[in-house]
């Protein structure tokens, strides 16, 4: 950790602790280094004398549940007195003059009287004071204005103005409800103090009211002198590579319109984030080692089974099988499995696998049993499709006297905020790189901190016998990205910007494509036939999907996990996932009804308003097709081509040549396969979004891979049929690939599914199970 974080969280700062001194909330001395640090963030923009308005948009991880509201209480005092000599001349003459009792409201007395030593308590301190004009707008929900019991400061409306009894003495009017309405009606109702509002305060929250201030609101609302829009965003969550990613995309681009194109969001100057350990150092939390890669400096991997593995269909998830050979017997078992494969390496195959038992032993092992400890309950993380024989394997490694448990990552995924996983101890031996931008980001990785239940901890090792090329590949484009991403103007002028990784001198592999770890419908399994308790007989694939209930405890899990986990059957209730596709797929099928009806009424539409015409009417190319057409032919290819790709990054745009096939009339095509592309194409013709959601259904319909639906349904309600849906869940919900065919924009419309699809569940009771 830079040493430059560390001065500016634990300087000599006689404002911040001045402010602290007036604080009441019970936690202000624990925050003193969040403190110093948002000080230092908000003085840092505050001096900027330029022209242009700035988003400082700080995201602050691992934060305790009350870093908050202290922040809130230290802001107020900080607008309100530091900033503002009238505001503290006002309260000097008050200390001076009587105070007015009623004759029969002891209560309000009582108030009055605390005020006063209040007041009389800021007039003692010597209140460091700034020069500066403008008034300022602090945004934030009444409950962190009323922090918890016995740590609210009730003198903070005293202090400042309320937007329906403005102070003019005030420099600071505070605003309980979040959106661009209030703004609105600021405005409207007081055109002065619009005009005089050189900053803006949002304590973020992510809802419908503050989503919709944006900057182009900010400013049609005739905020002109306007120099700052802070957004601060608390979470209680780790640092995680992906998440940091959406949060720039979404805030500067999606939410606040603060910068025209995601790829400008992921190099957003005035983003501030902050990296695990420098987070944890905030609130003083131990940085614990979680991930662990024992490296390999003999290089016997690559010569000896890279020939193998490297014909395998998913080269990581064998080299994780690989990494299992921890005593003889598993070494023989993946010995036999992989002579198959090779021809005339038995020796040198054996002697790696030698080495690799080597290692383990010394190694490895040892690194695994120091963590255990005294724990008798342990969960290990194995790869999805783990055979029997290598659990059994790691059971006569680690199972003496030990209750083992094993699960796959994705019940390493939390849902509902907790993980699925219930053991204390937790050893994962399948790595995974880091995959920020690809479908797998939902799973956890090898780089990223867990986020785990309260008393878990984590024990990830990896080794260089199966990995050493690999994870330095993954750990450069890791550390890569986190530089960028946490890059911004107040990092580099207090100069603890992330040192650049140094880029591996070793050939990169491509392992692009792996397996969905939470695949379950497969016919290449055991069949288990079941009677239940009213005669009733099914039968259920080892890994097909079940809703069951034991012990008051109603859950999702593979079949498998369930026969592993209990020893007997009998008397828990259960009942197929799968019964419940019909209310998903009759939900899916509407949607698409009603998105083909969408399409010709804003056919209609764009007809009226002259931008189609009577034949484009009749027409069977899509709207986007004919409208990209007329460009072409009033543009030329080339600058039509241009001006559509510039913002898309490499990835994401496709080459002229096969741009021709978008406004060709005998396209078929009913949208471009990538979605930030569609989303491109449609803003860049000017069409309403509501007619991308429609394609998006209309194409995901006419889709007749009834394996990837399946898949989708099982995801959806392993995500959401048992777990309260926050908002951090639905923002993930949204840009799934369920959402397309489902299009649910809102939180309640999907709790109203989630209700609808629990009201089919009819669970029943397991007499036998062979």
């Amino acid at each position: 950790m830079n040493d430059n974080f560390k001065n500016i969280v634990n300087q000599d700062s006689e404002l911040v602790d001045t402010i602290i001194s007036l604080m009441v909330h019970s936690q202000k001395f624990n925050a003193r280094r969040l403190l110093l640090l948002l000080n230092e963030i908000i003085d840092f923009y505050l001096s900027k004398d330029n022209g242009d308005i700035h988003f400082p948009i700080v995201h602050i991880p691992n934060c305790p549940d009350w870093a908050e509201d202290v922040f809130v209480e230290y802001l107020v005092l900080k607008l309100a007195l530091s900033y503002n000599d009238k505001n503290i001349n006002k309260l000097k003459a008050l200390k001076k003059t009587p105070i007015m009792l009623a004759t029969n409201d002891n209560r309000l007395n009582n108030r009055l009287i605390k005020y006063r030593r209040y007041i009389s308590q800021i007039c003692k301190t010597e209140m460091p004071l700034y020069s500066y004009a403008g008034k300022n707008l602090l945004f934030t929900p009444i409950q962190v204005l009323n922090a918890s019991r016995g740590n609210k400061n009730e003198y903070l409306s005293e202090l400042s103005g309320g937007y329906n009894n403005l102070d003019n003495d005030s420099n600071l009017t505070i605003c309980t409800e979040i959106g661009q309405k209030e703004i609105d009606d600021i405005t409207y109702d007081n055109e002065p103090l619009g005009e005089s509002i050189s900053n803006l305060f949002v304590i973020y929250r992510n809802s419908e009211q503050c989503k919709s201030l944006t900057k182009s609101g900010i400013e049609r609302a005739g905020l002109d002198n306007v120099k700052n829009c802070f957004v601060f965003e608390f979470s209680q969550k780790p640092q995680r590579l992906y998440k940091t990613r959406a949060r720039m995309i979404s805030l500067g681009h999606s939410k606040f319109e603060c910068l025209a194109t995601e790829k400008e969001a992921l190099h957003n100057d005035d983003f501030i984030t902050f990296t695990e350990e420098e987070s944890l150092y905030l609130f003083e939390k131990p940085n614990i080692q979680q991930h662990v890669f024992i490296e390999d400096d003999q290089f016997y991997y690559n010569g000896m089974i890279g020939e193998y593995v490297g014909t395998c269909d998913y080269p990581v998830l064998e080299r994780n099988h690989l990494s299992l050979c921890l005593n003889e017997e598993l070494c023989n078992q993946y010995l036999k499995k992989a002579q198959s494969g090779i021809d005339g390496m038995d020796d040198e195959l054996a002697f790696s696998l030698g080495y690799q038992q080597e290692i383990a032993n010394n190694r490895i092992i040892p690194e695994i049993l120091k963590f255990i400890g005294d724990d008798t309950r342990v969960a290990f993380i194995l790869p999805h499709d783990a055979t029997k024989q290598e659990k059994d394997g790691l059971k006569a490694v680690f199972g003496l006297d030990r209750n083992l448990k094993f699960y796959c990552l994705s019940q390493l995924t939390p849902k509902n905020g907790k993980s699925a996983i219930k053991e204390k101890c937790i050893v994962n031996l399948t790595y995974r790189g880091h995959f920020t931008n690809s479908i797998y980001h939902k799973y956890p990785n090898s780089f990223d901190p867990y986020f785990l239940n309260e008393g878990q901890r984590i024990l990830d090792i990896a080794h260089g016998f199966s990995f050493n090329s690999i994870h330095e590949w993954d750990l450069y484009e890791y550390n890569k990205l986190l530089c960028q991403y946490t890059d911004s103007l107040f990092r580099n002028h207090y100069a603890f910007t992330l040192t650049e990784p140094i880029h591996p001198v070793i050939a990169k592999e491509n392992y692009d494509v792996e397996p969905d770890e939470t695949q379950t419908r497969s016919n290449n399994t055991q069949t288990n036939s079941i009677t239940f308790s009213d005669d009733e007989k099914i039968s259920v694939l080892d890994t097909e999907l079940v809703i069951y209930e034991k012990d008051s405890v109603i859950a999702i899990e593979k079949f498998s996990e369930i026969k592993e986990y209990m020893e007997n059957l009998k008397g828990v209730k259960l009942q197929k996932l799968s019964a419940l596709d019909e209310v998903i797929e009759e939900f899916m099928e509407q949607k698409s009804q009603r998105a083909n009806e969408k399409v010709q009424v804003l056919r209609a539409y764009y007809l009226s308003r002259g931008r189609l015409s009577k034949d484009d009417e009749q027409s069977d190319n899509t709207i986007w097709n004919i409208l990209l057409r007329k460009k072409v032919e009033s543009m030329g290819a080339e600058v039509v081509y241009n001006e559509l790709m510039e913002p898309l990054s490499d990835r994401e745009r496709i080459s002229l040549y096969a741009f021709r096939a978008w406004y060709s009339p005998e396209s078929k095509m009913l949208l471009p396969l990538v979605r930030k592309t569609q989303k491109r194409l449609i803003e860049y013709l000017d069409l309403s979004l509501k007619y991308l959601d429609a394609m998006r259904a209309i194409k995901r319909a006419t889709k007749a891979n009834s394996k990837a639906t399946n898949q989708m349904i099982d995801h959806f309600m392993m995500d959401y049929l048992f777990s309260e849906i926050t908002d951090e869940m639905f923002e993930g919900f949204e840009e799934s690939p369920i959402n397309e065919s489902l299009q649910i924009h809102n939180i309640k419309d999907l709790e109203a599914l989630v209700e609808l699809i629990k009201e089919k569940i009819d669970l029943k009771t397991v007499a036998m199970c062979n």
